[in-house]
């Protein structure tokens, strides 16, 4: 799919990364790395992944991401989504609506910066992972 969808864009590169894609040598300690150089994140993943680290970790990175929310329905990941806005959901337009919403979030850079914050702030609204450790060191004293 992501290569159908970057025939339409002239000029772009698209890399694909994780178990079996071509640049996958040794990324995985890179990989936020990786997601930060990069302008948007590609994750069609059918069947999910249950938590969506790929998903939790590109928004932590700001990338808007280009998914299908089906495979997400249900699961933790898909709380993230919001087509237009913080992702591009291929379940609600063709590929050539997703290269024009590519486009037009790319024409200026106050445009992509702020499709960025978009993403990092539902991140944020939604992640808080030292509330999470508090509440698991809280569970942990309880077991003593």
């Amino acid at each position: 799919e992501m290569n159908d969808l970057m025939s339409l864009l002239p000029g772009w590169v698209g890399r694909s990364y994780g178990a079996g894609m071509e640049d996958n040598v040794g990324i995985t300690k890179n990989l936020a790395t990786i997601m930060k150089n990069s302008g948007f994140i590609f994750h069609v993943k059918p069947g999910g992944d249950g938590y969506g680290y790929s998903l939790h970790t590109a928004f932590a990175c700001s990338k808007p991401v280009i998914t299908r929310s089906s495979h997400y329905n249900g699961k933790l990941g898909g709380q993230l989504m919001q087509h237009g806005v913080t992702c591009i959901d291929l379940d609600q337009c063709s590929r050539e609506e997703a290269a024009n919403i590519l486009k037009y979030w790319t024409e200026s850079p106050e445009r992509y910066q702020a499709v960025s914050n978009a993403v990092y702030n539902k991140f944020k609204q939604l992640v808080d992972f030292d509330k999470e450790e508090q509440q698991i060191r809280q569970f942990l004293d309880r077991l003593q």
